[in-house]
């Protein structure tokens, strides 16, 4: 990183676990983030480039393949530091703005509780739930 610093090279491709820490840091807080890549002079990637590593992310209802796909990786981890394995969900909700879209396919913010009914029978939607 100190290097590219130094020589603010224009990059195609960032290495993954520099990808990994820029998600992460700006995940827990943009203005640490926007204050580590002020200092490292352009060392991290702009916010743009960030939004355009989340489109890639699928967020639909429900639970994401990502999440089951990392249980199994962290329980073998703390496996084999001889640690004991607890899980807990924690739900928290935010109001989000009534809005219905159409993506040429599918009609989006209707209140989508696993049922699969795609019409405008449901409410729309006004409250986002969160599960971490």
């Amino acid at each position: 990183m100190v290097k590219q610093s130094a020589s603010r090279p224009i990059r195609d491709k960032y290495p993954d676990t520099l990808k990994s820490f820029a998600l992460t840091l700006s995940f827990y807080s943009l203005k640490a983030y926007k204050y580590v890549r002020k200092t490292l002079e352009l060392a991290l990637p702009h916010l743009a480039t960030l939004r355009r590593w989340y489109k890639g992310l699928k967020c639909q209802p429900g639970f994401t393949d990502e999440a089951f796909a990392a249980l199994p990786v962290r329980v073998s981890e703390a496996r084999e530091k001889s640690h004991s394995v607890v899980c807990s969900l924690v739900f928290d909700e935010t109001a989000i703005r009534k809005h219905v879209e159409w993506n040429v396919t599918k009609f989006f913010s209707y209140v989508d509780v696993g049922t699969d009914i795609d019409d405008d029978s449901v409410p729309i939607a006004t409250k986002l739930w969160f599960l971490w």
